[in-house]
């Protein structure tokens, strides 16, 4: 009966600590991921199906369908990220837009990190991905103002050279 009781209390518990995970994962807009690297299989968590825009359960799970909505002008850099990580034993991390089936565009920051198996080979990444769009269009902006400043800066020297 003990152990039975201590049984419930764990899987309470990790129940719990799931819940936690997901309400935390969704109130920062981000998602979970799994690439097994030897077959190529792909897991999506729900959340991150829905940062991608698609509906929960439709991601194919496979590594190049990861690939279909990166955009094409960072595709070659988010990949060269990930073999980077798989050659060198290193964290994946890189920010890159992708296209929703709708046509907008999001802004990701990924983050990965890499588990070998028992012989040292790559096994297996997990990770997360984050919708940074907000931060990249607010970035954008202090560029553009900035640029603004920096033209009227220039503009007024030239007023008080003459």
């Amino acid at each position: 009966r003990r152990d039975l009781l201590e049984r419930r209390r764990i899987e309470r518990t990790l129940l719990d600590n799931e819940h936690r995970l997901r309400l935390a994962l969704e109130a920062g807009r981000m998602g979970t991921w799994e690439w097994n690297i030897a077959s190529g299989r792909m897991s999506w968590s729900p959340s991150l199906e829905l940062l991608h825009g698609l509906p929960p359960g439709t991601f194919p799970g496979r590594f190049e369908a990861y690939q279909y909505d990166m955009h094409p002008h960072d595709r070659a850099r988010v990949l060269a990220s990930l073999e980077r990580a798989v050659k060198r034993d290193v964290d994946h991390h890189a920010e890159y837009r992708i296209v929703l089936p709708d046509g907008t565009i999001r802004w990701i920051e990924a983050h990965g990190k890499l588990f070998r198996e028992e012989i040292d080979a790559p096994a297996r990444m997990i990770g997360i991905c984050a919708d940074i769009t907000e931060r990249k269009r607010d970035e954008e902006h202090i560029a553009a103002l900035r640029d603004d400043l920096r033209r009227r800066v220039e503009e007024l020297n030239a007023l008080l050279d003459v």
